[in-house]
């Protein structure tokens, strides 16, 4: 399975409308993007992926031995600037659309457009990128989390602040499995990294973890790689970590390709 990730950067960095509620055109743009991953996974690759909409279609993909391909939704800020709004995209886009989605909720979602992602500046407080100075999961991001159907949809805890995970985890059933689809364990203190716990906390419910392949990232308190083997090393480090506190008694997958 693979991830079609639904993103519009200009929407989230959009200075023009910066310090003002998400733009209706926000979500226009994200089911425009929706639309076009589909048409193209028809026309090009019909023999050997398929986009799964709904758990059935899941299903058939696997029968298949078809890559099957899930829309993915990465930042809150495309889904509205009002309860009503939120509302109303969350469940056109999972209901009457019929998409199988996966939410990729972080602790700015549903309304900041510059929350908590500076990857180039690994130095900036995570805190300080939010409008409104907490690192707790925004209202929008709780709004979104209120229309979440189990049967229609998957959180990603992707870069939330300990505080947003907390929050959400509370809102969300017990035993409600989430992902962290590209995320990194915290060796040196880097806010924008997984703590410990919030490993621990994603396992219990069932989750998965991806590990994310950037430098600043997978390779955090440890000397710069300077060739593949040694970029291989810095995943194989992250894997381990979260095998170590998942004590799962499962051996870790590692392999190179």
């Amino acid at each position: 399975m693979a991830l079609s990730v639904l993103y519009q950067p200009f929407c989230e960095m959009d200075l023009e409308h910066f310090h003002e509620p998400p733009q209706a055109a926000y979500f226009i743009n994200l089911l425009d993007q929706l639309d076009r991953v589909e048409i193209a996974v028809r026309r090009k690759h019909r023999s050997r992926a398929m986009v799964a909409r709904n758990p059935r279609e899941l299903a058939h993909a696997l029968q298949e031995n078809k890559l099957a391909i899930v829309h993915a939704v990465e930042g809150g800020f495309h889904l509205g600037a009002d309860a009503l709004t939120v509302s109303r995209n969350v469940r056109s886009s999972g209901q009457e659309r019929r998409r199988l989605h996966t939410w990729r909720i972080s602790s700015g979602a549903g309304g900041l457009k510059m929350y908590r992602r500076f990857p180039s500046f690994p130095t900036l407080p995570i805190d300080g990128c939010s409008p409104s100075g907490t690192s707790a999961l925004q209202k929008r991001g709780k709004l979104s989390l209120m229309q979440w159907q189990p049967s229609a949809s998957w959180f990603d805890v992707s870069h939330m602040t300990e505080a947003a995970m907390a929050d959400t985890f509370e809102r969300l059933p017990p035993r409600t499995p989430v992902i962290a689809s590209h995320v990194a364990c915290r060796f040196a203190g880097y806010d924008y990294n997984l703590t410990d716990n919030s490993v621990r906390k994603i396992v219990r419910r069932g989750g998965v973890l991806g590990v994310i392949l950037c430098e600043h990232f997978c390779n955090e308190g440890h000397t710069p790689t300077k060739n593949f083997d040694e970029s291989v090393e810095a995943v194989r480090r992250q894997i381990d970590r979260i095998h170590d506190l998942a004590d799962t008694g499962i051996r870790p997958c590692r392999h190179r390709h």
